[in-house]
């Protein structure tokens, strides 16, 4: 074998023996040494040697090797021409250098082999790496679109690069690489790769996502990186509302919302209910849900990902109670009664209860009601109730049952319907039993005077259809069923008969001027007594009328008939003669009878014969030149008059050129002439005379025709047609217009402050915007293009009070076994009246029964109805006088019977009562007075201000100036009285007053009005006890607000502060809650029983003495009169409630001053 294959074997034989010693990194293009050496002490090396091998390929090259012992002459040195071998002998070097790298040449495993002999002295191995940057990395597929939950693969890979790189993925935004799998390449000619599979979700929908590759032929810290993005098509995502469950109360309606978050979206989605389809739309409405509609509600969406998404709610329904009553409603009398409540309800109900209608008593709790042994008392309407408590609200439900038991009827009651019988009407008598017995009874009618005649009827109700005086007398019933008859009762009907003429008046009458003694006369006949009224022209004829007297005369004949006579003669105080006709007395005369059950009239017409009389009231005509004028003459005259017309003397009958006359007769014997002038021309002004005359005489009449110009003066204040709480309906006689038919009206409104209303050419005029219960000062004047003139007289007129709030009925009660409707009334002291309504089972509507008028505080009505079987009754109250106005209907409480519903009857005596409180007030003034007097500082009566009057001492009031006159209620003059008299109803005083002070200096060519004796008294209570208007609150405003405003009595002395007001609030507020006038004056004096005349002592801390000083109370040694008025201020508030009983509301005052004195 040659050295060659010799050593050949043996290198193999080392190749497969050595690991690897050292790895060396070269940029591609750089040099770079490989080290091998041995140690120069040891045996010299025989053969040394440098191979290369590759790694993917078999076998190695021979780079450089020496063969022969070195030192010989044999020595052979063999290199590759890209490499350079350095031996150094005396170093024992054997390096190996590679002055350029190159990748496909270098990068290998090189090894270095030295032998001495048959021994190895180095075997050494070096790894040589050509560093070669990889390629820029790629990513495929690039932007993928993916399937939720499918599997996807991403591939990052990077050609080239030595040593293989590392590729690694991430997501965006996170640290941490993903799990990938790396597939390095081979050499440098194929790619290397880094695999991430995963199976997306909707979360990762627009998820970033890098490759990042990198080797040792890149700087550390560079790197090269790939970016994607992820689109991930996801299955729908499915949201419902409202958040279940859902709670609904039954009848209400539901909105059911789907909400879908799906990739690709949807086009619609599926309601489920229970797995049955409902509906197709995103929003799912659900109207008037009922129990059925209960149960889970599915919404589904598909998009075509092959999975579909959904989400449910359950829908809970609130319903009920919903209430039935089983179990046997009739029994017989001591057998067991057994009723059961089933109630249905979401949720369950909370409280089951039984209820008797009509006692109040009777209350059982739970479904099961059972009375062991039944009574006749035990039947009736029962009520269950039950509750249900629904999201924190309560509610009710109920259902009643008719509980019948079997009985005999008890004893009868009868009422009649109506009241009394009246002749030619129909009247009901109807019966009834207690108990009422079951089955129903059968009712017999007989008249008690004929006890064995035929039945007059035999049901509940006897009718009598036309009514005759024969029928009154007792009618009897009685109440029988198969388990026997009840005790009778007995009616006595009366029978009442309407006003019948017997003597009428003649429809005519023709008398003369001066005929002495005419009356006439009319009579009727009645049941019960009537009452008669005469009246002219529709107008009422007063008993005490100064021009008539009435006398009448009655005669009663059998079954208590009384025709009543009654003739009105013409005669009075006030006739001439006493007993003259005069042309006033022409006219329409009725006698009008009335009683409770109906009324009958007769009418004259009366014609008196007399000369002309004028019935004009404005005598005066404008016009201007070359316009045409109107004259019109108005006369009463019977016979019919005959008319002329006049100017300067000259008549103007004839003159038809200039001049158009002719003559009307009008209704009630008036008659009137027109005088018209053509084209009227500046000499045509002046007075013309209208001439009227007939056989009884002439009546000459002016009248003044003159240009156009001013309005005259309205001659009477204006007068009330009507009013309300806000709002005044004015009338007034207008003055002479000046010619002027558009002349306007300006009236004048002064209470606080003043106002102004235009009323245009209207005549009546409603003003508004008033404040109610409030006295206003009213004046009218007129006004047209010529001019305006003079305010007219002035009238007060009040605002009544706010109605817009009646008082309600007060706990009204219906008692079953006495038929007894019973109710209190509590409010504002107005005329009311009360509407009493029923409702049966066979009609089931309420309707009018009965209206009565309230005169008390308690009423007590007895309610029998003519049929049917009551169900419920209510009381209304409205306005006396105005129906239309009304409070809200109060439904009774239906009881069996009404106990102590007169509280006031049954409790401690209030006679008693008063006393003991009367008593103890006294003691507490006497002890008050005993200190106030030991206190005192004793001073001459001069000093204090006071006179000394018949020994008795007496404040000095004498101002510079009187107090205003005083003039009782009931004899003003003129409007202003009538004013008052209308202001007796509904005004905020029982009578007129018309203050001075700041109103006085208003109007100063008026009268001063008002409530104080002209000097007189001082004890004038105008503003203290006048009742204040209602404010906003309904409540009343302050009275010294009302004081403040005098500034005195006269608007110079200081007279304001002369009651203690406070002390007096608390009566006037009882004043003002419970005094009524109708008709007649009442005022707070008349009420409290003190005299006007009495001198009120003042206590205030400013008098005025006879010189005119002011002395303060410090003078009068009054250290304490605070203390005095705060205590009498206190008095006065416990009093109020007792100021009916009050002898003298001054004697508690003056007490204090006297005992200064």
């Amino acid at each position: 074998m040659s050295s060659t294959s010799r050593w050949g074997l043996s290198i193999q034989l080392i190749h497969t023996a050595l690991a690897i010693d050292e790895i060396v990194d070269v940029v591609k293009g750089e040099g770079t040494v490989l080290q091998c050496a041995y140690d120069t002490r040891e045996t010299l090396p025989t053969f040394m040697l440098w191979r290369r091998s590759y790694k993917n390929k078999p076998g190695s090259k021979l780079i450089a090797y020496i063969t022969e012992p070195l030192g010989s002459s044999q020595t052979e040195v063999v290199k590759v021409p890209a490499y350079r071998l350095e031996f150094d002998q005396t170093s024992g070097s054997f390096n190996l250098h590679i002055p350029s790298a190159v990748y496909d040449r270098d990068n290998a495993l090189f090894e270095c082999s030295i032998e001495g002999g048959e021994k190895a002295l180095v075997e050494k191995s070096v790894q040589v790496t050509v560093l070669v940057p990889p390629g820029p990395p790629r990513i495929h597929p690039n932007n993928p679109l993916a399937v939720e939950r499918s599997t996807v693969e991403l591939t990052c890979e990077s050609f080239g690069g030595s040593p293989s790189p590392q590729i690694n993925w991430y997501r965006v935004g996170m640290e941490q690489p993903l799990e990938s799998v790396l597939q390095p390449s081979k050499n440098i000619s194929l790619p290397s790769r880094a695999i991430y599979r995963f199976k997306p979700l909707k979360e990762d929908d627009g998820a970033k996502y890098k490759c990042v590759v990198w080797n040792r032929a890149l700087h550390q810290g560079s790197m090269l990186e790939a970016f994607t993005e992820i689109s991930v098509q996801y299955f729908p995502r499915v949201k419902v509302g409202p958040p279940s469950p859902l709670l609904v109360e039954e009848g209400a309606s539901v909105r059911l919302e789907c909400h879908v978050d799906a990739k690709p979206s949807v086009s619609g989605v599926r309601w489920l209910k229970e797995g049955r389809a409902i509906g197709r739309d995103y929003t799912q409405l659900l109207d008037n849900v009922n129990r059925t509609s209960a149960g889970m509600y599915t919404c589904e969406a598909d998009n075509g990902l092959g999975q579909r998404g959904q989400s449910s709610l359950e829908l809970q329904v609130l319903f009920g109670p919903v209430i039935a009553i089983e179990g046997i409603t009739e029994v017989s009398e001591r057998e067991p009664l057994d009723l059961h409540c089933r109630v249905e309800s979401q949720p369950p109900a909370s409280v089951v209860e039984w209820f008797k209608v009509g006692d109040n008593k009777f209350r059982h709790s739970g479904p099961h009601l059972r009375i062991p042994e039944s009574s006749a008392r035990d039947a009736g309407l029962y009520m269950c109730q039950a509750v249900v408590d629904m999201q924190g609200l309560e509610r009710r439900r109920n259902s009643t049952v008719e509980v019948k038991v079997s009985h005999a009827p008890g004893e009868a009651t009868i009422v009649s319907y109506p009241p009394m019988g009246v002749v030619g009407r129909s009247v009901t008598l109807s019966c009834r039993s207690d108990p009422p017995g079951y089955p129903d009874p059968m009712y017999r009618w007989w008249r008690q005077d004929h006890p064995n005649a035929p039945p007059l009827a035999m049901g509940r109700n006897l009718t009598l259809p036309r009514v005759d005086m024969t029928m009154e007398g007792a009618y009897q019933c009685r109440a029988q069923n198969a388990f026997g008859s009840g005790a009778p009762s007995t009616y006595n009907l009366r029978i009442a008969q309407p006003p019948k003429l017997v003597h009428s008046l003649p429809p005519t009458s023709v008398r003369s001027v001066g005929d002495l003694d005419f009356a006439i006369n009319c009579s009727a006949m009645a049941k019960p007594k009537p009452s008669v009224i005469w009246l002219k022209n529709g107008i009422p004829i007063s008993e005490t009328s100064p021009l008539f007297e009435v006398q009448n005369e009655e005669i009663i004949s059998r079954r208590h008939l009384v025709t009543l006579k009654s003739t009105l003669v013409f005669r009075g105080r006030e006739r001439i003669g006493g007993a003259q006709l005069t042309p006033e007395d022409r006219g329409q005369y009725s006698c009008l009878f009335n009683n409770e059950v109906g009324e009958e009239e007769s009418t004259l017409q009366l014609r008196m014969q007399h000369e002309p009389v004028s019935s004009m009231k404005i005598f005066k005509v404008a016009a201007d030149v070359g316009a045409s004028a109107i004259l019109d003459c108005r006369v009463w005259a019977f016979p019919r008059p005959a008319f002329s017309w006049s100017f300067n003397g000259r008549n103007l009958n004839g003159d038809s050129v200039i001049y158009e006359t002719n003559s009307t007769a009008y209704p009630g014997d008036q008659h009137g002439a027109v005088l018209k002038i053509l084209k009227l021309k500046k000499r045509d002004y002046g007075d013309y005379t209208c001439r009227a005359e007939n056989e009884l005489g002439a009546q000459e009449i002016r009248i003044s025709l003159q240009k156009r110009g001013p309005p005259d003066t309205p001659p009477l204040p204006p007068s009330a047609l009507d009013r309300g709480s806000s709002w005044l309906l004015l009338s007034w006689e207008a003055g002479f217009d000046g010619g002027d038919p558009t002349t306007r009206y300006i009236i004048s409104s002064r209470a606080d402050t003043e106002r102004t209303f235009e009323c245009k050419t209207s005549n009546p005029c409603n003003i508004t915007g008033l404040d109610p219960q409030t006295t206003y000062i009213l004046r009218v004047k007129a006004s047209n293009s010529w001019g305006t003139s003079d305010f007219s007289p002035a009238s007060a007129i009040s605002t009544i009070r706010n109605f817009s709030t009646l008082p309600m009925p007060d706990r009204p009660l219906f008692g079953i076994n006495s038929r007894s409707l019973v109710f209190g009334v509590i409010g504002p002291p107005v005329d009311l009246r009360a509407i009493i309504q029923i409702r049966n089972e066979e009609e089931g509507n309420w309707r009018i029964y009965r209206e009565v008028l309230i005169e008390a505080s308690q009423v007590e009505l007895h309610v029998e109805p003519s049929e049917g079987v009551l169900e419920a009754i209510r009381v209304q109250l409205c306005l006396a006088k105005n129906a239309t106005i009304c409070g809200d209907p109060i439904e009774a409480h239906i009881v069996p019977v009404i106990q102590n519903h007169l509280s006031a009857s049954q409790s401690f005596p209030m006679e008693y009562l008063v006393v003991i409180i009367i008593c103890f007030i006294v003691m507490c003034v006497l002890g008050v007075v005993g200190i106030f007097c030991c206190c005192r500082r004793p001073v001459s009566s001069k000093d204090k201000g006071f006179t000394d009057t018949n020994g008795s001492i007496h404040p000095n009031l004498v101002a510079q100036q009187p107090p205003p006159p005083y003039y009782t209620n009931g004899v003003e003059k003129g409007a202003l009285a009538e004013e008052a008299a209308r202001n007796q109803i509904y005004g905020p005083s029982p009578y007129i007053s018309y203050q001075t002070g700041p109103l006085s200096n208003v109007y100063p060519d008026q009268p001063s009005y008002s409530n104080s004796n002209a000097g007189g008294s001082v004890n004038s209570q105008d503003s203290l006890w006048k009742p204040q208007p209602e404010d906003s609150s309904g409540g009343y405003k302050n009275p010294e607000h009302h004081l403040s405003s005098h500034q005195g009595f006269l608007g110079s002395e200081d007279y304001g502060h002369y009651p203690a007001t406070s002390f007096y609030n608390s009566i006037s507020t009882f004043q003002q809650q419970t005094m009524v006038t109708s008709g007649t004056s009442t005022t707070p004096e008349d009420m409290l029983g003190i005299s006007r005349n009495r001198e009120l002592s003042p206590i205030n801390e400013v008098y005025q003495d006879n010189s005119g000083d002011h002395r303060t109370t410090d003078q009068f040694g009054l250290k304490n009169l605070a203390s005095v008025r705060k205590f009498s201020e206190t008095m006065g508030r416990a009093l109020a409630p007792l100021s009916p009983l009050l002898v003298n509301r001054n004697a508690f005052v003056t007490m204090f001053m006297q005992c200064n004195g």
